[in-house]
């Protein structure tokens, strides 16, 4: 085998190795509630759970979040549903929008 035969063949099999690491997540097991608490509780989050029960399947949904801030103030909401996942969204913290609006008012003329 020339070198540019196995330089392709690794080149090759590394990016089969990458698809398949990365649909990884998508098929993974759903957490426990205590997971989330835990993991929330760490991140010195708010942990909040919810079940909704469907009147007409008579099926159950336990809904969960983590709200979170990082270190630059922005805050987090991690969504589950059965442990599963779900959603993630960002918002900037109160004061940051606040000092925002005010630039943006004091720019204009306003004050």
């Amino acid at each position: 085998m020339s070198k540019w035969t196995i330089r392709t063949c690794a080149v090759t099999l590394t990016a089969v190795a990458m698809v398949t690491v990365a649909g990884a997540p998508a098929s993974a097991l759903p957490i426990s509630e205590n997971i989330i608490r835990r993991e929330c509780r760490l991140a010195n989050g708010v942990y909040h759970t919810q079940v909704i029960t469907n009147n007409v399947t008579k099926l159950s949904t336990r809904f969960s979040t983590c709200s979170y801030r990082d270190i630059n103030g922005t805050s987090y909401t991690d969504y589950y549903a059965d442990g599963d996942y779900y959603r993630h969204s960002a918002l900037r913290c109160e004061r940051e929008r606040m000092s925002s609006s005010l630039h943006t008012a004091s720019k204009e003329g306003r004050f």
